[in-house]
């Protein structure tokens, strides 16, 4: 009977090892990936709107927004943290809005938007 008892003790013990233990590291959580939406092609003096919200990554999300004007100079949002941009533009031209998320472990990712902006019709 105890010849039994170590034969399925042994047996056990062979299973567990042809398993592969935890030989391998825990696999390295995906990077965040930002995604900004909104509309492409805006009226002068159009309230845009774009959004971020289906940016992913692990851990808390962190937004910085910034926007280049057509002249080639930059400006930053009343409110770059948040995961929305909202903002008028005063000329026609390009407009390239640029979103930096950062996640949890520090690693970031960018993703920029165009928005042409059309001057106004003349009468």
């Amino acid at each position: 009977m105890a010849r039994l008892g170590r034969l399925s003790l042994l047996s056990a013990l062979l299973v567990f090892a042809a398993c592969g233990g935890d030989d391998e590291a825990p696999a390295e959580p995906s990077p965040p990936v930002a995604r900004i939406e909104g509309a492409a092609i805006a009226d002068l003096g159009d309230l845009i709107f774009l959004d971020g919200a289906t940016s992913t990554g692990p851990g808390k999300l962190t937004f910085a927004w910034s926007v280049e004007t057509p002249a080639g100079t930059s400006f930053e949002p009343e409110r770059p943290g948040e995961r929305t941009l909202t903002f008028v533009p005063d000329a026609p031209g390009n407009w390239k809005a640029t979103l930096v998320v950062k996640d949890g472990h520090g690693r970031e990712a960018s993703d920029a938007l165009s928005v042409r902006v059309r001057p106004p019709e003349s009468p």
